[in-house]
């Protein structure tokens, strides 16, 4: 039941997210706001979310039973998992850009919600229909792109590509 609840949050979170790639003035005025982050960064994320929803989808017609999936049940468990590996992309930039750059820790409330859903449903599938050495080896390439994202972020930081918003707005 649970692994349905986090697949559902999952599928409307980044549904809803992935519209920041075609609609990025809409989502900057109304969502996120000014998190300093260059157009082309939301724009590449919200194309990156509407990967993680089509991956996703897989792994949830399997946990819902919604009737013969498209791929067999481990295929779909490697489709979460990757989905899973693309999320801790995106949220890694978030555990480095709510905290460092916008100066507002509460905002990676949501990211980390995504996170621990994510994690869970992957584990989850990946569990039932993978091998444990398969399902580890995907859940250290996870922790490897949360890393990433996270270094990501701050170079683009550091290298000036990202600003403060606060900063930005006082050049």
């Amino acid at each position: 039941m649970l692994e349905a609840v986090s697949e559902a949050y999952l599928l409307v979170i980044f549904s809803l997210a992935s519209l920041q790639a075609p609609c990025f003035e809409i989502w900057h005025r109304y969502v996120e706001g000014d998190l300093g982050m260059p157009t082309w960064v939301h724009r590449a994320a919200g194309l990156g979310e509407v990967c993680i929803v089509l991956l996703r989808t897989c792994g949830a017609l399997t946990v819902f039973n919604c009737g013969s999936p498209p791929i067999s049940s481990d295929g779909a468990a490697r489709c979460a998992s990757l989905a899973l590996c693309l999320a801790c992309i995106l949220m890694g930039g978030a555990l480095y850009t709510w905290p460092v750059i916008v100066g507002v820790p509460l905002g990676l409330v949501p990211g980390v919600l995504v996170l621990l859903a994510s994690t869970w449903a992957t584990l989850s599938l990946a569990s039932a229909f993978l091998s444990p050495q398969e399902a580890a080896q995907w859940l250290t390439a996870a922790i490897i792109c949360l890393v990433v994202g996270t270094a990501s972020a701050g170079c683009l930081h550091v290298l000036g590509v990202a600003a403060s918003p606060k900063k930005r707005h006082k050049d």
